[in-house]
């Protein structure tokens, strides 16, 4: 009587567990498409790639921080940060 009764809390375990393994993979793979979705958005929203582990941005927003770039002298001053 006992090993009958062993062998089904066994089986009940075990598909409980592949049902729990399964769920998992399955929000696995749910997280990773919405992370990828994610950053699509946000490469779009920076325009900016990625090439060869190195981040690359598009030539419009390359000349928009060159203008908007200035000095570190420049922002000290203007921020009051260089007076006593």
């Amino acid at each position: 009587m006992a090993p009958v009764f062993i062998e089904r809390i066994y089986s009940y375990v075990r598909s409980s567990l592949d049902e729990l393994l399964e769920r998992q993979c399955l929000l696995q793979a749910e997280l990773k498409e919405d992370i990828g979705r994610l950053l699509e958005e946000k490469r779009q929203l920076f325009h900016y790639t990625i090439e060869q582990g190195k981040v690359r941005f598009e030539q419009g927003i390359k000349a928009l921080q060159k203008r908007q770039k200035i000095g570190s002298w420049t922002y000290l001053h203007r921020n009051n940060l260089c007076t006593p």
